[in-house]
């Protein structure tokens, strides 16, 4: 089964109703058959992020939501994850291709995190994110804003 890395920016965007790339995120989910990969890093962001909606129904929403996922099999932890092993990688790619590329260190995190869990696909809403993960090898689903 293919294997799926969605970073921070889509689990928000799969929780928050008031999110821009809602739409787009919930239009992949249904087209996808693949494992979601969920790792501690991507629900540190994610937790932390839903937090800041500034909208009080959809920061309710999105919060209650996230807990339900949580306490159900939606939200699969992969409780393998090894800190160390992303780190690593992710300052390996970061050596080969930080120069130049506005990819912050997060965005290398999450690429390292989708290569060292052995996903097939990374999910996300950052451009600059996509670029990496294109560049270290993975198949990405770069979410856009549904045009009007």
């Amino acid at each position: 089964m293919k294997r799926s890395y969605l970073d921070s920016s889509a689990w928000i965007a799969r929780f928050n109703p008031g999110d821009e790339f809602c739409r787009a995120l919930d239009d992949w989910w249904v087209k996808s058959d693949s494992e979601r990969v969920f790792t501690p890093p991507a629900r540190q962001e994610l937790r932390h992020q839903l937090r800041r909606i500034r909208d009080e129904h959809d920061a309710a929403t999105a919060w209650q939501a996230y807990r339900a996922a949580e306490k159900s099999a939606l939200l699969l932890m992969d409780r393998a994850f090894a800190w160390q092993r992303v780190l690593d990688r992710a300052d390996e790619i970061s050596d080969r291709h930080a120069a130049g590329r506005v990819a912050g260190t997060w965005d290398f995190v999450h690429v390292a995190s989708a290569l060292v869990l052995r996903c097939d696909e990374l999910v996300t809403c950052d451009v600059a994110q996509a670029e990496i993960a294109e560049i270290a090898g993975l198949d990405v689903a770069l979410l856009k804003v549904p045009k009007k």
